[in-house]
């Protein structure tokens, strides 16, 4: 997925309630200094990975974790201490900025996300997640897709065909894995005039980037597309030709080998779209997205702004609907991960007041804005 703006579906959320413009409002106007001097109180904690140490044993992150509870036990939340992970949590029915929410509300603390997945991919397993997440490790307005380097090698039997329908065989296409296809081609055997004609009314206007070729030859009709090739992190910049070559075929009967397989798991399960909408539900789709772009775009102004796909990774990618929400602003320099990283009040500020609204919405909404069963969101 590449960075920037990626919402085919077309989200368009509605303002945001007044509960949660009012909840925002009171959160800022109570704890923002508070905020500051937390910040203050946290930083001086030197949570450094030291090789061949278990980070939730260094005396640095025991005195960190026994901080946080202390300060959440005084605020009257509940505290986990997992080991891999702190949980701080608010449960139904708590105003403590008067709103009574109607689903719990965690926060989870991990201690390795910077130095071992492991630890945390182990909690998941004794500690279920809840089942929306939201993560607050990357970027606004919505980051629903972080970049992943993955290949799937799929073997379709190569027995006879059998069945009606014209057989194919020498399917092709690429020149390398990381490529989208510039070339596809294959053969059709037993092809008439008919098929022909469908495959003809299918062919997309050149404008598109395609270009066809149908020759008849003696083993049969050969198809061939030419499209644009492009890096696979980039697909938008291509045409990819196996993909079209399929939808040429979408809907035939064919024979029932290695070649008719390939073409239909292509066209049911892939399509020619750059999304992967057939693969079923995805990340910018689900109904949590709405809440957050919309308090986003009210508080920014950016009445555009769309969900947005990063090259990193963070533990979001670990857990189930999920996405992350900020902290940094796109368009500014991004201020972590250096020697000398730090936030501007102005920053921090706008955090607590859009990450205290998008929660006071998802929290109370009704019926609850996540997946059936979910009664917990952490941040």
């Amino acid at each position: 997925m590449r960075p920037g703006p990626c919402n085919p579906s077309g989200i368009r959320p509605s303002a945001p309630p007044a509960r949660s413009l009012n909840a925002a409002a009171e959160t800022v106007r109570r704890y923002d200094d508070a905020q500051v001097a937390l910040l203050a109180e946290l930083v001086r904690f030197r949570t450094v990975h030291e090789p061949g140490t278990v980070n939730a044993e260094q005396p640095a992150f025991r005195a960190l974790a026994a901080h946080l509870r202390q300060l959440a036990l005084r605020l009257g939340f509940d505290f986990q201490d997992l080991g891999t992970a702190l949980v701080i949590g608010s449960g139904e029915g708590d105003e403590r900025i008067s709103l009574a929410h109607t689903r719990r509300i965690e926060l989870i603390v991990a201690l390795t996300e910077e130095s071992d997945w492991g630890p945390f991919e182990e909690l998941l397993v004794r500690y279920p997640p809840p089942q929306v997440n939201i993560g607050f490790d990357s970027q606004y307005p919505v980051v629903v897709a972080e970049k992943v380097w993955g290949g799937l090698w799929l073997d379709f039997a190569a027995a006879p065909a059998a069945g009606a329908g014209p057989r194919l065989t020498g399917l092709d296409g690429g020149s390398f894995i990381s490529q989208v296809p510039e070339d596809a081609s294959v053969v059709a055997e037993g092809a008439d005039e008919a098929l022909l004609g469908r495959i003809r009314a299918r062919m997309r206007d050149p404008a598109d980037g395609l270009t066809y070729h149908v020759e008849q030859t003696a083993a049969g009709l050969r198809l061939r597309v030419t499209g644009l090739a492009a890096h696979s992190s980039t697909p938008e910049n291509g045409r990819n030709a196996l993909t079209h070559l399929a939808a040429l075929l979408a809907g035939e009967v064919l024979a029932d080998n290695a070649g008719g397989r390939t073409v239909n798991f292509v066209n049911s399960l892939l399509g020619t779209g750059l999304y992967g909408e057939r693969f079923g539900r995805i990340a910018w789709s689900h109904p949590e997205l709405g809440p957050l772009l919309a308090v986003y775009r009210h508080f920014t102004g950016a009445q555009t702004a769309e969900p947005v796909g990063i090259g990193g990774a963070t533990h979001v990618r670990l857990l189930p609907n999920a996405v992350n929400f900020g902290p940094s602003m796109p368009g500014l320099p991004y201020t972590g991960h250096s020697g000398h990283e730090f936030v501007t009040r102005a920053q921090l500020t706008a955090n607590l007041r859009m990450v205290t609204a998008a929660l006071a919405w998802l929290a109370t909404a009704d019926p609850p804005v996540a997946a059936a069963g979910a009664d917990r969101t952490p941040l």
